[in-house]
């Protein structure tokens, strides 16, 4: 696991949680739904090619080990979240209603492209839908995409694009929810893009290390503005992922890489000496700044370089109790915001994914 992606995960795991969220009817980040899934759907395609691609190319993990490793990180959530809803639906559970609880207890209500079937019961569980699809192609397009010569993914790259431009041509504007959106075969599209950027990373690595501060800071703000362009996006064409590739794959390219290589330097970081220096170690479960000084038995105070300290620390606590108050402190109809649907309780399935 590269651990610098995991804060970034909680980040857009709230991004897309304030998506849902309802202030006087109106989303509270309305860029957070595109934006949030698009990153989960590269990130998913990048982290499972980084932690599988030894074992998948010399054939050390069979594709029926794989496949059982993924259902049952998908499964068993999907099953409790989907026998919860039904039972509170039950009620009005009809003969006509058995084809979507069947398609939806199994995953594969996505590929319907109309909204009674893909936003059905546990609405937001379209997005394990797609992850299902994407987790049985794996074993197959990951020794492909890996060993492909460059000048056949160039060409490859060529066609997709053609092809995406006659169905944004094709495809009425009204139905582009239910294609670019949510449809697998067009999300697929997304989870590729992953791989083949984990295969540029892999033949890279990692970024200069006098470069890291300004590298990090820089796909950060890309993604900060790609936030406050989204509204100038024309409705619907913001359904098209495509859209939001170079930010995300520039963010997440830049946090794996300097996640080999963080030693920032001491003026990026306007820290007071040339002799000290701050390591960062990205992982959030042991997160830590480790200063020490170049000078033999030198000593350096720890508690200056707290607020660095902290601005990593907060980000799964914070992202945590954002849910937990959420969930704990129910807003009702009339005086509070609210979620748009009681299916979104079950949208942190996204968490449980890697």
């Amino acid at each position: 696991m590269i651990h610098s992606l995991t804060g970034w995960r909680y980040v857009f795991a709230v991004v897309i949680f304030l998506h849902h969220y309802l202030i006087d009817g109106k989303s509270a980040l309305q860029a957070g739904g595109t934006i949030g899934v698009t990153f989960f759907f590269i990130l998913s395609g990048f982290l499972l090619a980084y932690g599988y691609k030894e074992r998948i190319l010399a054939r050390e993990i069979s594709f029926a080990s794989f496949w059982k490793s993924r259902a049952v990180k998908l499964y068993p959530l999907h099953i409790l979240c989907f026998a919860a809803i039904f039972l509170f639906s039950i009620r009005s559970f009809t003969v006509t209603d058995l084809p979507k609880a069947v398609l939806n207890l199994f995953l594969l209500q996505s590929w319907v492209p109309l909204s009674d079937y893909y936003m059905s019961y546990n609405a937001v569980s379209w997005f394990l839908s797609d992850e299902l699809f994407f987790y049985l192609m794996f074993p197959f397009v990951l020794p492909l995409l890996l060993n492909t010569s460059g000048r056949k993914i160039t060409i490859g790259v060529g066609i997709f694009a053609i092809l995406y431009a006659t169905a944004v041509l094709l495809i009425p504007l009204e139905h582009y929810h239910a294609y670019f959106y949510i449809n697998p075969l067009f999300r697929f599209a997304d989870f590729v893009f992953g791989i083949l950027l984990f295969r540029l990373f892999d033949q890279r690595k990692q970024v200069a290390v006098g470069h890291v501060f300004w590298a990090e800071a820089g796909a950060i703000l890309m993604i900060f503005v790609t936030f406050l362009l989204f509204d100038y996006i024309p409705k619907p064409y913001h359904y098209c992922s495509v859209i939001f590739w170079v930010p995300i794959a520039i963010l997440v390219y830049v946090f794996a890489s300097t996640s080999l290589s963080v030693n920032y330097p001491y003026h990026a970081l306007h820290l007071p000496s040339p002799h000290v220096h701050t390591t960062y170690y990205s992982n959030q479960r042991n997160f830590a700044a480790e200063t020490y000084s170049s000078k033999p038995g030198g000593k350096v105070s720890f508690r200056r370089y707290c607020p660095v300290m902290l601005c990593g620390c907060s980000v799964k606590p914070v992202s945590a109790f954002i849910l937990f108050i959420n969930h704990l402190f129910w807003s009702d109809e009339l005086s509070r915001p609210k979620l748009d649907s009681i299916q979104t309780t079950c949208w942190p399935c996204s968490f449980f994914l890697y």
